[in-house]
C-alpha cells in the first residue's frame, strides 16, 4: 500500500483516471489517496506521481491501515439474495434516495428493477428494495464496527 498527499487545493480527478488506467485500486482519506496494486502497478503509479510532484511515502500508521481498510469495506459491493450490487457512496445516495421517494408516495414503475454489480436488471418491490438499503446498511455498520474493534485493540 502507497499512500500519496495530495493538495487539497489540487483537483485530483485528472489524476485519479490516469491510477485507474493503470489498474491500480484508489481509496481516498482526508487528503491522502492510498493506491494498491501489484508492484509493477504501484511502481508505475509512483512514477506517474512524482510527475505532479506528489508526496509519497508508505503506510506506517496503524490507525490509518485501519480507517484505510474501513474505507475499502464500507465500498465494496454487498450480496443480497443471491446477487451483488453496488455500496458506494454514489450508490448508497441514489438507493436511499429511491427509497425515500417511494416511501414519500412517488408512483414504482410496474417493471421497476435494480441493476447489479454486474449490470443485471433485477425486478424489485419496494419491500424488497428497503431490504436490499437493510443489507448495505449491515454491511457498512459492520465495517464501522470492525475498525472500532481493530482501534481499541491498538
Amino acid at each position: 500500500m502507497v499512500k500519496i498527499n495530495v493538495s487539497s487545493s489540487l483537483n485530483s480527478t485528472d489524476f485519479t483516471a490516469q491510477l485507474h488506467a493503470l489498474g491500480l485500486n484508489v481509496y481516498h482519506y482526508n487528503n491522502d489517496m492510498h493506491v494498491d496494486g501489484t508492484p509493477s502497478q504501484v511502481s508505475a503509479g509512483i512514477a506517474l506521481a512524482s510527475t505532479y510532484n506528489f508526496k509519497i511515502g508508505q503506510d506506517k500508521d496503524k490507525g490509518t491501515a485501519i480507517n484505510l481498510d474501513r474505507a475499502k469495506a464500507l465500498v465494496a459491493p454487498v450480496l443480497f439474495n443471491g446477487n451483488t450490487y453496488d455500496a458506494d457512496d454514489y450508490s448508497v445516495a441514489n438507493l436511499t434516495a429511491t427509497v425515500a421517494a417511494f416511501n414519500a408516495g412517488v408512483p414504482i414503475p410496474s417493471s421497476f428493477t435494480w441493476r447489479t454489480s454486474d449490470n443485471q436488471d433485477i425486478a424489485m418491490t419496494l419491500p424488497q428494495l428497503i431490504s436490499l438499503a437493510g443489507a448495505v446498511l449491515t454491511s457498512r455498520l459492520a465495517a464501522y464496527k470492525a475498525s472500532w474493534a481493530a482501534k481499541a485493540a491498538l
